[in-house]
């Protein structure tokens, strides 16, 4: 009877394993099947295309061996060739090998007429007039084809490994293939890590123009955020949550900023513009989205930028010939905050207006995350563009201060003024710390969107105050900073699972060595999806592209997705009723 009872509890744990297996699985959406089935036509193209490369490949080196053969038996014949002397004919040997050489040149493009950019070939006719290009139009010409093929076969190589990496997306998150572990904090080793990699990153310092906010700058800025952003949701760093919440601003801040400057100095408005932001912004982030069946509110950076940036472009690109004009722009700048005052401060007033951006917005059938995490940082992009608009002011102000003088009464002066600035704002940063940092989560979100500028603004002017530090940058961050929005997004799900809630273990028993791995390949696999999406921009959203391409691309999207969608939902349709 006991080993009964044993078996029949052996059973039961069993099978209620089984039950919580199949639990996790979750049913396949059609938007899934989909993707699978556009990443399958891609597959079909990519070796079809593949084939095709290294068939060509090798005919042109079977075909310049065979040349090769050719030019040697031919300098045979000419050297065998005498004159009534008894010595070789110079001018057939010449001439042959000339000959050889100009066949071979057409041939690989290596020609002294091609390499140099000149519009003609050397003179074979004796007579001292040059050859026109037209005999090497098709030789000109070749490379461009070749380039052509280049690019594409690179596209389709790009759709392959873009669709592994979503797989291994889909598996990680939606099909938990991988053990989980909680997340667990300690400060010492949280606080060491970062040390260490600070020190990293001063290892591999590099110069630039010394530049205000310069492009290296701003890149490793984002960078070293990004690193502690990460290593904040790895590690549940609770305590560091208004440091977080800082960081945030600033990526908004530089948002409100970096657009700013392009459209005010740019004054590009055009569709191409448009679109190759958007893209940017949201190619990733929808493709995750249909992978682990996610609202796009859970990626709410991603929804974030892509709002400040359309308020940018509609704020500069509305009334163009205002820009120029000091007042009027000062009536953008009023119109902007009053907007921003009149959606985040008045109560309602938000909800009402984003409603009809519901189904795009909403989490967990709610507009409340959308509504928290904007109103959080609803004013960082008003003083970004303000800044904008002040930066090349400001730049000629430092100019000025560090104008070199033969007395040095100029430098003692600028150092002066710089460190009077510099004390002022550090005051503002203690009275801040003081009365707003240290507060709790709550408390301090509430006091949030009204000073987040204050450290920000610091932070930028210590960064800039001398010279010797504005052309420095740091690599390691400036490189972080450039996969910023790849290493968020996948942070969620292949970095950690669970949409951040929990680790994933490679390496049972080994935390440490865990991350070390978990690290390696999500830095990766985020450097390769920023590559991926600039890949797939520049075909898509090719930079002066007209407005009929554009539109023949969006409508060629549009069909290839119907029709993947319809055999998605066709087949999730078979498959239930079966």
């Amino acid at each position: 009877m006991p080993k009964k009872e044993m078996a029949a509890k052996a059973a039961a744990a069993v099978a209620a394993s089984g039950a919580a297996t199949l639990s996790k699985l979750q049913p396949v959406t059609p938007s899934q099947i989909a993707l699978l089935f556009i990443w399958i036509c891609v597959g079909a193209g990519w070796i079809f295309f593949e084939t095709k490369h290294w068939t060509s490949w090798y005919r042109g080196l079977r075909a310049a061996g065979y040349e090769r053969l050719a030019a040697g038996g031919a300098k045979k014949e000419v050297d065998r060739d005498v004159d009534g002397d008894g010595h070789a004919s110079r001018k057939d040997s010449t001439g042959g090998r000339d000959r050889d050489v100009e066949r071979l040149a057409c041939r690989t493009h290596t020609g002294a007429a091609i390499t140099s950019g000149s519009d003609v070939l050397p003179d074979r006719s004796g007579d001292g007039k040059k050859t026109p290009p037209k005999a090497i139009s098709a030789a000109v010409t070749a490379p461009d084809a070749e380039n052509c093929e280049a690019a594409r076969l690179k596209l389709w190589r790009s759709g392959v490994l873009f669709g592994l990496i979503m797989y291994y997306f889909f598996k990680a998150e939606y099909r938990d293939v991988f053990p989980a572990a909680p997340r667990t904090y300690g400060r010492d080793l949280f606080f060491c890590i970062l040390i260490m990699l600070l020190g990293c990153g001063v290892a591999t310092v590099r110069r630039t123009k010394p530049l205000l906010l310069s492009r290296d700058q701003t890149e490793e800025w984002k960078g070293w955020m990004q690193i502690w952003f990460v290593l904040y949701h790895y590690f549940a760093a609770a305590e560091t949550y208004n440091a977080i919440r800082v960081f945030i601003a600033a990526y908004v801040w530089m948002t409100g900023f970096g657009n700013f400057s392009f459209f005010f100095t740019k004054k590009d408005f055009s569709v191409t513009r448009l679109l190759k932001m958007l893209f940017r912004l949201n190619f990733l982030v929808t493709f995750v989205c249909i992978c682990t069946n996610n609202d796009y509110m859970l990626y709410y950076i991603c929804a974030m930028h892509t709002f400040w940036f359309l308020a940018v472009y509609v704020t500069m690109g509305v009334g163009q010939s205002w820009n120029e004009v000091p007042w009027k722009m000062a009536i953008k700048f009023a119109v902007f905050f009053i907007l921003c005052v009149l959606l985040w401060d008045v109560p309602g007033v938000g909800v009402v207006v984003f409603r009809p951006l519901y189904p795009l917005l909403k989490y967990q059938d709610s507009l409340h995350e959308w509504m928290f995490r904007s109103g959080l940082d609803h004013f960082a992009t008003f003083v970004g563009m303000l800044c904008a608009y002040f930066h090349p002011n400001f730049s000629d102000l430092l100019k000025r201060l560090e104008a070199s003088s033969p007395h040095g009464t100029v430098q003692l002066t600028s150092v002066g003024i710089k460190m009077s600035l510099l004390v002022v704002l550090a005051g503002m940063c203690a009275v801040w710390y003081r009365l707003v940092f240290v507060l709790g989560k709550y408390e301090y979100n509430r006091l949030h969107p009204y000073t987040s500028w204050i450290p920000i603004i610091a932070y930028i002017f210590a960064r800039n105050m001398f010279p010797w530090l504005r052309e420095r940058f740091l690599w390691l961050f400036t490189f972080a900073g450039r996969i910023s929005l790849e290493c968020y997004i996948a942070q969620l799900h292949i970095y950690m699972q669970s949409n951040a809630k929990e680790l994933i273990v490679y390496i049972p028993g080994y935390p440490l060595l865990n991350w070390l791995l978990a690290t390696a390949i999500y830095v990766y696999i985020s450097h390769l999806l920023f590559h991926v999406t600039g890949t797939f921009s520049d075909a898509l959203v090719p930079r002066g592209c007209s407005k009929v391409s554009i539109a023949k691309h969006c409508g060629s999207v549009f069909v290839v997705g119907a029709v993947a969608y319809l055999v998605g939902f066709g087949s999730v349709h078979a498959m239930s009723s079966s």
